[in-house]
């Protein structure tokens, strides 16, 4: 258990440069165990969100256009890329039923969206935090799926 939380946080520090105080939030979002990653994900979607439409919204763009980005960078397909093209998988604990099995991309697009959160929380709800992340991430322009 130790060693999928360092290494979470060695991502985390390499990607973002951040340093997690709290290992209980890290864990909370990584252990698909415990299905508490999915609180934290929500949580996680609508910072995800947020910084996305606050980018959108200053550049006087349609709310179509502020639709298409939503569902282009924060949906599951491109949340389970991001995922993959990270490594993300590598440090998720799955739950019983995945053991042994590759992790489905909700599982993938959830984790990444509750690191978002955990990372908020943990440092103690910086939005200039969160935004590197989420640049660090690659989720702040639409990007062609593979």
């Amino acid at each position: 258990m130790a060693d999928k939380i360092e290494q979470a946080r060695s991502f985390l520090e390499g990607l973002a440069r951040y340093h997690v105080r709290d290992d209980d939030l890290l864990l909370e979002a990584i252990n698909l165990r415990q299905g508490s990653e999915q609180r934290v994900a929500l949580l996680g979607r609508a910072l995800l969100e947020y910084v996305i439409l606050d980018d959108w919204y200053s550049t006087g763009a349609s709310k179509a256009t502020g639709d298409a980005l939503l569902k282009s960078i924060s949906g599951i397909d491109n949340l389970a890329s991001i995922a993959r093209l990270h490594g993300i998988e590598r440090f998720i604990f799955p739950h019983g039923g995945q053991k042994g099995v590759p992790l489905g991309r909700t599982s993938l697009s959830d984790t990444v969206k509750a690191l978002i959160a955990a990372v908020y929380l943990d440092s103690g709800k910086d939005m200039d935090l969160v935004r590197s992340l989420v640049a660090a991430l690659g989720l702040t322009e639409p990007r062609a799926l593979p």
